[in-house]
């Protein structure tokens, strides 16, 4: 089938099921609104049971007004409306929050944010003689506890993993005894051979707590031999540890819930679980449901088998999922290859039709172009069978476009390359009229680069406005302040925590602050907080916030997330006062969401050329996108061990093939440099500065996968 008829198959076949491959900039947002639209003039109650899941609570909401403001036009609006009210748009987990909230009879929880007040009163309460915990004693002596604890985050505290006999965990070290070394290595290869039969007497014969062995000397060969002869007890001492996981999880899941407590990652497991009480089944049984499912390469093995689940109820649901397997970017998060095998089994199954789009309505022709010379061999399962197929791209648009390479060509001064670097995008941007500065974004692989950069074009008298940090409370001064200020209503001697914000907030000299704490001198901000605390705490929670709210907003630096923190400040305060709590409650509550992770909303300045992370930048677009930095090393982060991923636990790098582990990061880089050169809608700007990056050549770069020269 033609694109055209594709496309007018997914959005006039409702009673149909698809899996759209929908790649970068080909309009799956219209098409999933065309389609309610259809659903809604066919069988306008169906809205009542519709499912439209989408990766962020923006997205849900952009798709929800989008299609209102599309249903508006319908002329039978009014008989549509009150069934699309009912409609659900929003992310899984808000999907599975609503689900708990509805069908478990036994609680009302509170959502957790951070959890690590929780976690040590879990240890202090936890007997590690429990029967589920006997088979698990002797890693214990090589794992710290509360680091498995951390890990339970990552396992489905009701999975159930096979337990590996303690008599396994035995290790043959001969080989290793036996080695001959080299005479150079010989004074470290003879110094670890004693050290691994000492590691070995103690553990057999003592209980003592144990550092794992591991190799960092003695030449290649004999590391090699030594993690070979290793292998089979690391192997058995992680599943064991992950089935010791899998327990910790259950057991602190259980004490969590009956403190009223869910975390994030307990909402889709938990959920999953209330399905199984009859009222749920009876209430998915008695319809039939629709479900649509956006960004579905982004969607991880847990919610998949949730959205199958409700399926499951009704041979007459529908479901269809639209995504692009060429932008799964968030490796740690998902598993392109798990979607990619859902993709494949619903179409063999005769569950859904596939179908692929391929025209863009974002980039011009001349950048469509690029994409087709050089994505059919960087996304290429022929050349790499783990690695995702690029879907050829046809550009809807009139407008031819621009692409252009910015060489960099000075050998010598490489003593600042991110001057030199902004020194060629200063050039570039001169020849562009000043009112597209605002619609020009840079594009970085790692978002540190940009603060790099921001320095450098201040010399060039450019703005470049960053977008790429991830906020949380700890980095906004109103909720810190009324923290702060609460703290000291529970603990009015703490002079720390009062010099901090004598200092920080009311921005007096370290003397003044110590001459008042040491002399008893008078300070007019100390007298004014003195008396506003009096005053807050004679209030409820709810009121005396907002009088912290309103005292503090004079001494803040007004900021755009400001209004998103005073509605946390009071959601919170509120919950406190229903359940008649104190100050003090209320204080470790706060606590609790210092860490939480806020979507920053960015009004674009004037005159200032936008910047942000590749990962941020998907699902956007700029006239104008440059790419610095194309051929510097991108360096993944160091891993902290022993750690989970993708369902299995690591005990060191050497358990966790570096070849593997390696390639993996490569692919996901490959498909982040197609997500970055796909955001232009007119001019694509390369900048060739391999000239610069040469000798740091031991990291994959962009440069590697897409051919410059």
């Amino acid at each position: 089938m033609s694109d055209e008829a594709q496309r007018k198959a997914f959005c006039e076949f409702v009673d149909e099921n698809f899996s759209v491959i929908a790649p970068a900039g080909v309009g799956k947002t219209f098409s999933i609104v065309e389609r309610i639209y259809r659903l809604a003039d066919i069988h306008p109650s169906a809205l009542s049971q519709l499912y439209v899941i989408t990766y962020t609570k923006k997205a849900a909401d952009t798709l929800r007004d989008r299609t209102f403001q599309r249903l508006k036009q319908h002329p039978d609006y009014i008989r549509i409306a009150p069934y699309f009210q009912k409609s659900f748009f929003g992310t899984i987990h808000s999907l599975c929050w609503e689900h708990i909230r509805k069908f478990d009879p036994e609680k009302t929880y509170e959502l957790l944010q951070d959890d690590r007040s929780l976690q040590q009163s879990f240890l202090a309460q936890l007997d590690l003689d429990h029967p589920d915990f006997l088979p698990y004693k002797k890693i214990f002596r090589f794992l710290d506890l509360e680091k498995l604890l951390t890990l339970t985050s990552q396992v489905d505290p009701f999975a159930i993993k096979q337990t590996v006999k303690e008599q396994d965990l035995t290790v043959d070290i001969a080989p290793i005894l036996n080695y001959e070394p080299e005479s150079r290595n010989k004074i470290s290869v003879t110094s670890l051979q004693s050290k691994v039969a000492r590691w070995v007497h103690l553990y057999e014969t003592t209980d003592l707590p144990l550092a794992l062995p591991e190799c960092f000397q003695g030449g290649e060969n004999f590391k090699q031999l030594f993690y070979a002869t290793f292998f089979p007890f690391y192997h058995d001492l992680e599943q064991l540890a992950l089935s010791c996981v899998c327990t910790l999880a259950k057991h602190y899941f259980d004490f969590r819930r009956q403190a009223g407590f869910l975390k994030y990652e307990d909402l889709i497991y938990w959920s999953k679980q209330c399905l199984q009480i009859q009222s749920a089944q009876d209430f998915f049984k008695e319809q039939p449901i629709s479900i649509l499912l956006d960004e579905a390469q982004d969607t991880d093995r847990a919610q998949f088998d949730y959205l199958l689940t409700l399926l499951s109820f009704r041979d007459d649901n529908h479901f269809s999922m639209v995504g692009d397997p060429q932008q799964s970017i968030y490796g740690d998060r998902a598993d392109v290859g798990y979607y990619l095998k859902i993709h494949k089994d619903l179409i063999e199954k005769n569950f859904c039709k596939e179908l692929i789009f391929s025209q863009t309505f974002r980039c011009p022709s001349t950048i469509v172009s690029v994409l087709n010379q050089q994505f059919p061999r960087v996304l290429n399962s022929t050349f790499d069978p783990k690695q995702v197929n690029y879907v050829p791209l046809a550009s809807a648009l009139n407008a031819q476009g621009k692409f252009s390479i910015i060489e960099m060509k000075n050998e010598d001064q490489k003593s600042n390359p991110s001057y030199f670097e902004a020194e060629k995008i200063a050039e570039f941007l001169k020849t562009c009229p000043s009112e597209s500065l605002s619609q020009t974004c840079i594009l970085c692989p790692r978002k540190e680069w940009l603060s790099e950069l921001q320095k450098a074009l201040a010399i060039f008298n450019l703005q470049l406005q960053v977008h790429s940090s991830n906020l949380t409370a700890r980095s906004n001064p109103l909720f810190c302040n009324c923290l702060a200020a609460i703290h000291l209503i529970n603990f009015p001697e703490d002079t720390f925590e009062k010099a901090g914000l004598l200092h920080q907030t009311f921005l007096y000299p370290e003397e003044d602050i110590f001459s008042f704490f040491r002399e008893q001198k008078s300070l007019k901000a100390s007298d004014l907080l003195a008396s506003k605390l009096k005053e807050v705490a004679a209030k409820t929670l709810v009121y005396g916030t907002w009088l912290l709210i309103d005292f503090f907003k004079e001494f803040c630096a007004t900021t755009i997330q400001d209004p998103y923190f005073v509605d946390l400040l009071l959601n919170i305060a509120f919950k406190a006062q229903q359940q008649g709590q104190s100050w003090a409650y209320l204080e470790e509550r706060l606590w609790q969401n210092l860490h939480v992770t806020v979507q920053e909303e960015y009004e674009v300045q004037e005159n200032a050329i936008q910047g942000f992370s590749c990962h941020k930048a998907k699902g956007l677009e700029w006239k104008n996108v440059i790419v610095p930095f194309f051929y510097r090393p991108i360096r993944s982060s160091n891993k902290t061990y022993p750690l989970i991923y993708k369902d299995r636990f690591y005990l060191n790098a050497y358990s966790y093939s570096f070849s593997d582990s390696f390639k993996e990061r490569v692919r996901e880089l490959q498909r982040l440099l197609y997500v970055t050169c796909t955001r232009a809608k007119d001019h694509l700007v390369l900048i060739k500065d391999n000239i610069l990056w040469r000798k740091e050549s031991n990291a994959p770069s962009f440069g590697n996968f897409f051919n410059l020269l």
